[in-house]
């Protein structure tokens, strides 16, 4: 019970078991007898709002690049609000979607039905890795919250969806660099491998497209589909030829194929040599003997020989020969029979192949030179190469030493055979031989090696050379280039600032050179260096790329069309516009006007919002150009109402700042540009309302005319408040309570503050009248709204005529009398009097008005007031005479003793003060020395009445003293009536 208030004293609580949605209203509660006063008497019963995933629950593994759909099924009184989350990569990413509404009008009409909305979830998977989306938690539009994310429901299969995004393998040969081959030896096997570098073993196992076409034109092709459980294949060549590699596809991803796509198999020959004797002679005869070397194979070689001397036993000795062409020279230190057998040959792919017939016998009993330009002239190390890319002849230069002109023998050794050319004449020492390509190594390339063989000088001295050759590697295979095109599309999309990469293909021998231009830019070319046969263009801009050039290490290319163009595209950003531009009018500086509404009556705009949704839209709300308060929502939909402000009175202006997609971020620092901000306003109108600025209750007097007082001027009683546009037209009752008579006044009030006043209206009883203001009109179309404050009473008090009346008909009093008035009226009264001409004021609360005479004079009422000095009444009948109170002397003072002989008389004398008639009493008592400290005894006491005269006499003889105790005149008598003290005195 915490999550309920403290309930007071007075409280209880009821429950009311519901078992079906609907609304439930309380009709009557009553306290006993008495009706209660109902708040907030209806309440509406809905089914709690769900939501859940649906589709199947088992985890979803896509290929990078995929789209794929999410659905969420909401159950609920729209419209409803949709949290969830996406996490990836330990970043987690929360999403509110809100005003999910099939049917926004029931709503505008208090309906209320549950309604099922599935809400298709967009993806664009093109982030690697393990993507969860979790339900947080739905809100309908009742205001009902559940939870789903919850401890309990964490793992339920309904409320979380995973997918794991892959990226494609990528396969290609191993080992087979473009312009390379793989050798197949003669009575051997060999196989190629497609390795994979890189793989996700989920994606497993791939399919291999495989085509292989034979060397021979005879030969059977084929194409087969290989399958690969793993990351690396490989698989027996059947023969020479070229197998390609035309596709891969994994289990959930099409693959890139790179390159080398394609791999070619030759079989290579076993090596063999053929040998040419010749002796060396200088004038006096042999020196020794040189055997010229031409040799078929794959260098480098390895020839292994045998020497005899004089038959004696043989000595075996090798030579290594890295070109077709070499050279041996065999020149013995000393004399005598020599024989040279050649018995074995080596190359780079086969070992000791024997030879037969290899041998010479010599009994052994300087000049022209010649070197390739490049080379050191010593030993047989290839130090340079001529390259050619084009054409059938190729330039090999030559320096020559000796007595010019010089006539000089070259050999050209090829795959299929040697040539031997003459060229003679040569004046320079400096010269260029021009070799013309075989047909064959024209048409595909490959290798010839060029050797000097002899020269022979002005003089006739023939030498034979043995020198380095040089090797003419002749490329027939151009580097290319091309943008490889993944499933037959050239095209990328990328968001704004981000790179494309666009994958190109090059074969040849690297690094390349391409040239290439972007179509907004045509004059200007770009050219950029590439290390990789599978690198990539990095480019920012949206367009068409072209390819326009390649070069690589050795030999300019060819650009491969049409596959030298790609796209590159942007992805689109998201925009928001009006979805009916019938909802407004647009001002001259691009707003839209929307119809003026009123105060506190819903209005909505649609939004038509493009781009990946889910949407987060910021947008600004100015009011009548105060400072901008910043909103945001979110919406899964393309088309969102969006609620309007109309709180309050005054122009509304709405900027949208900045949107936001699932592509885009939102990002507040990226504000849109002017000529993309939608903006509109609206006029909201306040509804005209009135009531009293204060619920004191107004005093009048009866007979008066309902105008206002003075005094309501400083305490603004009476004062209406009206809102809304002037003028208003006013309808007010007018209830007598005494009677229950009511009038009705219809005012019509220019201003916003009216003091209550109906000139034609006279209270014309005593007692409480009420003024109701019924209904308020003003010059707008807007609907009267009844104020919060309830100020739309004002009780008036009317009071009859203030009055005093004194308890005693008489006009004449004594001093110390009591005065004793009725005060009518209603409390408190002000009482005005004069009292010997001198005018002073009185305040009573009792209806009775009780004073003291302590003086003599003339007192008389002035005037009456009451209800704080309302009403008042001049009073001309009430005038008091106050008389003084009457007097005696003896003698002239109040006691009288004398002393006489016994037997004479004594004449008392009392002296009468006040206004004849006069009554008063004399009494005797004994004299003091008799009484000894008690009290004198009383002797006699007489009264006298009717006196007339203001001095009496008496004659005595008695001993004693006479004390006057009593007097009375026309007026007044002494000793007065006691008062009480406290009693206020005039």
């Amino acid at each position: 019970m915490d999550k309920y208030p403290p309930l007071q004293k007075t409280q209880r609580i009821r429950w009311i078991k519901i078992s079906k949605p609907g609304t439930i209203k309380l009709e009557t509660v009553q306290d006993g007898k008495m009706d209660v006063k109902l708040r907030d008497a209806s309440v509406t019963i809905v089914k709690c709002p769900t939501a859940r995933f649906t589709g199947p629950e088992e985890e979803k593994i896509r290929c990078r690049g995929d789209k794929d759909k999410l659905y969420m099924e909401t159950f609920g009184v729209p419209p409803l609000k949709l949290e969830w989350q996406h996490d990836l990569g330990g970043k987690r990413e929360v999403t509110t979607v809100e005003s999910l509404n099939p049917d926004p009008e029931e709503r505008a009409h208090n309906i209320y039905p549950s309604k099922q909305i599935t809400i298709p979830l967009a993806l664009d998977l093109d982030t690697l890795g393990q993507h969860i989306y979790s339900l947080n938690s739905i809100t309908d539009g009742i205001g009902n919250k559940v939870e789903l994310f919850s401890v309990g429901n964490r793992h339920k299969p309904e409320y979380t969806r995973s997918i794991a995004v892959l990226k494609p393998a990528e396969f290609a040969f191993q080992g087979c660099r473009a312009g390379e081959t793989v050798n197949l030896l003669h009575g051997h096997d060999t196989s190629l491998t497609i390795n994979a570098g890189y793989h996700d073993e989920r994606d497993g196992p791939w399919k291999l497209m495989v085509q292989y076409t034979p060397e021979a034109a005879k030969a059977k092709g084929w194409t087969r589909e290989l399958i690969s459980p793993e990351r690396r294949h490989k698989f027996k060549v059947e023969g020479p030829g070229e197998y390609r590699l035309l596709g891969a596809r994994g289990n959930i991803c099409n693959g890139d194929v790179l390159s080398p796509e394609v791999c070619r198999v030759v079989e290579v020959p076993q090596p063999k040599v053929e040998i040419e004797w010749k002796k060396l002679h200088e004038c006096s005869g042999d020196v020794g003997v040189t055997a010229n070397l031409v040799l078929h194979g794959t260098p480098p070689f390895r020839i292994y020989y045998t020497t005899s001397h004089n038959k004696g036993p043989e000595t075996t000795n090798s030579t290594v020969i890295d070109g077709s062409r070499g050279e041996i020279t065999l020149q013995p230190e000393r004399s005598g029979s020599y024989v040279y057998n050649f018995v074995s040959l080596s190359d780079k792919n086969y070992k000791n192949i024997p030879l037969s017939g290899q041998v010479i016998s010599q009994t052994v009993h300087p000049l022209a030179s010649a070197m390739f330009s490049g080379t050191s002239g010593r030993g047989s190390g290839r130090e340079t190469t001529v390259q050619s890319c084009s054409g059938d002849v190729v330039e090999v230069p030559v320096e020559l030493k000796g007595t010019a002109p010089w006539n000089l023998e070259l050999q050209v050794v090829g795959p299929s055979g040697t040539e031997t050319i003459q060229e003679t004449g040569i004046k320079t020492d400096q010269h260029s031989i021009k070799i013309k390509l075989p047909k064959d190594i024209d048409r595909d390339g490959g290798t010839l090696l060029v050797d000097l063989i002899s020269v022979e000088d002005a003089n006739g001295c023939k030498r034979t050379l043995a020198v380095p050759g040089v090797p003419v590697k002749v490329r027939r295979v151009k580097p290319t280039v091309k943008f490889y095109a993944k499933d037959g599309a050239r095209s990328v999309q990328v968001l704004y600032g981000e790179q494309a990469h666009l994958p190109l293909r090059l074969t040849g021998d690297g690094p390349w050179v391409v040239s290439w231009r972007y179509n907004s830019r045509a004059e200007r070319v770009r050219r950029q260096r590439f290390t990789s046969a599978n690198d990539v263009l990095s480019v920012t801009e949206a367009g068409v790329y072209e390819l326009l050039e390649v070069r690589d290490e050795q030999c300019p290319g060819t650009v491969i069309v049409p596959e030298h163009t790609y796209i590159v595209e942007h992805v689109p950003v998201p925009h928001v516009r009006l979805a009916l531009e019938s909802d407004g009018t647009q001002a001259r500086n691009g707003s839209w006007i929307r119809p003026p509404v009123c105060v506190s009556k819903e209005d909505f705009i649609d939004l038509r919002l493009k781009g990946g949704p889910p949407f987060q839209v910021m947008y600004s709300a100015t009011r009548n150009k105060e400072r901008p308060e910043n909103h945001q929502f979110s919406s899964i939909q393309e088309i969102y109402r969006l609620p309007l402000q109309t709180g309050k009175s005054g122009r509304i202006s709405y900027d949208i700042v900045a949107i936001g997609d699932s592509r885009y971020p939102l990002d507040e620092r990226k504000a849109l540009r002017e000529s993309q901000i939608l903006k509109w306003e609206q006029q909201v109108l306040a509804r005209p309302t009135a009531y009293f600025k204060t619920d004191t209750q107004l005093s009048y007097c009866l007979n008066d005319a309902f105008l206002p007082r003075s005094e309501f001027e400083l305490s603004q009683d009476g004062l209406m408040i009206l809102e809304g546009k002037a003028p208003f037209f006013v309808d007010f009752s007018i209830q007598n309570m005494a009677s229950s008579e009511v009038r009705n006044e219809t005012m019509k009030i220019t201003s916003h503050e009216w003091q209550v006043k109906f000139p034609d209206y006279v209270f014309t009883t005593v007692g409480s009248y009420i003024v109701n203001i019924n209904s308020v009109r003003d010059s707008s179309s807007c609907e009267e709204i009844v104020n919060e404050t309830g100020r739309r009473q004002l009780w008036v008090e009317v009071a009859e005529t203030a009055m005093i009346v004194p308890y005693e008909r008489r006009s004449d009093v004594c001093v110390g009398d009591l005065l004793q008035f009725q005060l009518e009226g209603v409390q408190p009264w002000t009482i005005t009097y004069r009292f010997n001409d001198k005018v002073q004021k009185t305040i009573q609360k009792t209806p009775k008005y009780t004073t003291v005479a302590n003086a003599p004079g003339e007192f008389s009422v002035v005037s009456i007031a009451h209800q704080q000095a309302q009403c008042q009444t001049t009073i001309s009948d009430v005038r008091l005479t106050v008389h003084d109170i009457p007097s005696a002397r003896v003698h002239h003072g109040t006691r009288f003793e004398e002393s006489i002989r016994e037997g004479e008389q004594a004449e008392i004398v009392f002296t009468l003060i006040g206004e004849p008639p006069f009554t008063f009493t004399y009494q005797r008592t004994e004299l003091a020395q008799y009484a000894r400290g008690r009290k004198p005894k009383v002797l006699e006491t007489h009264t006298v009445a009717g006196i007339t005269s203001k001095e009496h006499s008496i004659f005595s003889s008695a001993e004693g003293t006479w004390t006057v105790t009593f007097i009375a005149d026309k007026w007044c008598r002494y000793p007065p009536a006691k008062t009480d003290p406290t009693i206020e005195s005039i």
